[in-house]
């Protein structure tokens, strides 16, 4: 077998992780923000793992998404409001980039996030936390008084019941 970086072997090299590429990275964003449901219903948005450069995957991945992610210093990176229904290729990238700065070296999963509001004809973007049980996301979205949880496999959302709806 090839050898590559001195003694590691090629096979090594091809299935060790790399470094999400920051412009693949927010154009599937952009993508999956813009991409609206056949069902006037639907839920549009998406969310991209800042680190892994990822995107939590809507009606698979098992995570309730809680807004209002603190940055560095421990406060709430404050929402985005774009009008309209889509984002473009720059606005995503400056918020995925936004996002990844002000969260560097934080030790828990941090998501940029989009979803649109048909009630305000806007697009929020947001930096989200991904939350492993709904009680626990029911305490953190009430801690970080966000207007309500969303659980990305079953499409579920759980309001806050301490505040009015979005």
């Amino acid at each position: 077998m090839a050898e590559l970086k001195g003694k590691q072997r090629l096979g090594e090299a091809l299935t060790q992780p790399q470094r999400p590429s920051p412009v693949l990275s927010a154009f599937q964003f952009m993508h999956a923000s813009n991409d609206v449901p056949s069902d006037p219903e639907g839920v549009q948005g998406a969310s991209l793992n800042v680190r892994t450069g990822r995107l939590l995957q809507a009606g698979v991945t098992d995570r309730w998404m809680v807004g209002g992610h603190p940055d560095n210093a421990g406060k709430a990176i404050p929402e985005t409001s774009i009008t309209g229904r889509g984002i473009n290729f720059r606005q995503a990238v400056d918020h995925v980039q936004k996002v990844s700065r002000l969260t560097q070296g934080q030790p828990v999963a941090v998501a940029a996030g989009s979803w649109y509001s048909p009630e305000k004809n806007h697009i929020a973007l947001d930096a989200s936390t991904p939350v492993e049980h709904q009680h626990d996301a029911e305490q953190l979205m009430k801690q970080r008084n966000e207007d309500a949880t969303f659980h990305l496999k079953s499409f579920t959302e759980v309001k806050n019941p301490l505040k009015g709806s979005r």
